[in-house]
């Protein structure tokens, strides 16, 4: 699972320059195995801080849809498009539907074994859900403690995420926040890498 930014160039400014990377992207991922499902997460690189709906577009027409559900090994795993939590101003239809989307979604959590399991570009939060307030780094608070309650309260305890290039996590309740670190460039200590996560 890519947790977002499958590339680096913005779709709305560097087209060209995206499009040469987007080459490499794909050359690169066809040498892995293919019993290995490769699943893209949408990212802030992928649309935009705020999505258009030409934006939008060329995200499905590269890499498939931005937000999809699946069931492997008896867990269910929802992947949303946390740029439309982070501003869907540009595109309110498809952030609605989006959101109605993801309730629909969320009736499936308690045939889960552990409740879905939600991957996402942008973190919830960093550490600490209550006294983070604003950043580009995570989801602002308002969206956010709706969004943590609506989740818990449907058996969600685990949530994966990228965005910050270094790694991070904390809690809402027992939801668990796993923030995973860049393949690529880091903001912090972290060293470049990947994290294996083992389902029982």
């Amino acid at each position: 699972v890519i947790c977002g930014d499958l590339c680096d160039a913005l779709p709305e400014s560097s087209w060209e320059l995206r499009k040469e990377q987007m080459k490499d992207f794909y050359e690169i991922f066809q040498n892995v195995d293919e019993s290995i499902p490769l699943i893209c997460v949408c990212g802030n690189h992928d649309m935009g801080d705020q999505p258009t709906v030409e934006t939008v577009s060329r995200y499905h027409t590269t890499f498939g849809d931005d937000y999809f559900s699946f069931w492997a090994g008896g867990v269910f795993f929802i992947v949303i498009n946390s740029q439309y939590f982070y501003d869907g101003s540009k595109v309110p239809e498809i952030t609605g539907e989006h959101n109605k989307w993801i309730d629909e979604q969320l009736k499936f959590s308690s045939q889960s074994k552990h409740g879905a399991v939600i991957f996402q570009h942008i973190p919830w939060f960093l550490e600490d859900p209550e006294t983070e307030e604003e950043s580009y780094f995570f989801l602002k608070k308002n969206v956010r403690k709706p969004m943590l309650e609506k989740l818990y309260k449907n058996g969600v305890r685990y949530v994966f995420s990228g965005h910050l290039h270094r790694n991070a996590g904390g809690f809402y309740k027992d939801l668990e926040s796993v923030v995973t670190s860049a393949i690529g460039c880091q903001l912090g200590n972290n060293k470049s890498g990947f994290r294996i996560v083992k389902v029982q």
